[in-house]
């Protein structure tokens, strides 16, 4: 009861000592969550827009361009590379126009973190198209292909980081998420760009990036032994002719 009354008389004395919150406006915050934001979204939609282009190859085999190309001196190869290539470059210009906005209206230093984002673009571009066609070559229908690789895409996404910092997520999680080309490349990046680290200290991630990627492309056996394979075939009719 004294304790109680003792209490009560602080408060009426004013004699409590008050805590001072500084609160910071948001104008004024460092670029540091915006900065992160950035390469997660990027990373995210890097894969998303990566699986949509590599879904037009199942739709070149139901049409016939498959069996067309394999007759010609190129193969399928042709294609299935041009491909590649071009889904690279689309994850470049992609990169390219996220930064464009977080750098516009939220005021993310760009400009001083180009030696940072454009390895860092370029090669989780080569790793999205890569892994994205690896996953369609093992596919046999559009439907297949769509929903297994958005799965895939979306359960890398939300353990590597790309849609909430892994560092709010368990332990062990956090490991698992380490496994994810998402965790790989949010991690080179915010490790230069918010945590101060050397410049070099990306180098490691971007080959990570790299080998996930070229060993994630479909193999072309299949497209360059086909046109030898027509060719034998037709070099043997021909003897059989004679």
């Amino acid at each position: 009861a004294r304790l109680l009354q003792g209490a009560v008389m602080l408060v009426s004395t004013g004699s409590v000592p008050r805590a001072e919150v500084t609160v910071t406006p948001l104008s004024q915050r460092p670029a540091a969550t915006a900065s992160y934001y950035a390469i997660a979204v990027t990373m995210l939609f890097l894969f998303l827009s990566a699986l949509q282009g590599a879904l037009s190859l199942i739709e070149a085999q139901e049409s016939g361009i498959f069996d067309r190309l394999a007759v010609s001196p190129g193969g399928t190869t042709v294609l299935v590379d041009g491909s590649f290539i071009f889904l690279t470059l689309q994850g470049l210009v992609q990169a390219a126009a996220i930064f464009l906005v977080a750098w516009i209206f939220f005021h993310v230093p760009v400009p001083e973190i180009l030696g940072v984002i454009l390895p860092l673009a370029l090669c989780a571009s080569v790793c999205a198209a890569g892994l994205c066609l690896g996953v369609v070559s093992l596919c046999r229908s559009r439907r297949q292909a769509h929903a297994l690789g958005t799965i895939l895409i979306l359960m890398m996404s939300a353990l590597g980081g790309a849609m909430a910092p892994r560092i709010l997520m368990p332990e062990a999680i956090q490991k698992l998420g380490l496994l994810t080309p998402s965790a790989w490349g949010i991690e080179a990046f915010s490790s230069v760009v918010i945590r101060g680290g050397a410049w070099s200290e990306i180098l490691p991630w971007c080959a990570a990036l790299l080998i996930a990627g070229l060993a994630g492309a479909p193999q072309l056996d299949e497209g360059k032994r086909r046109p030898h394979q027509f060719k034998d075939h037709g070099g043997t009719d021909d003897q059989r002719q004679k």
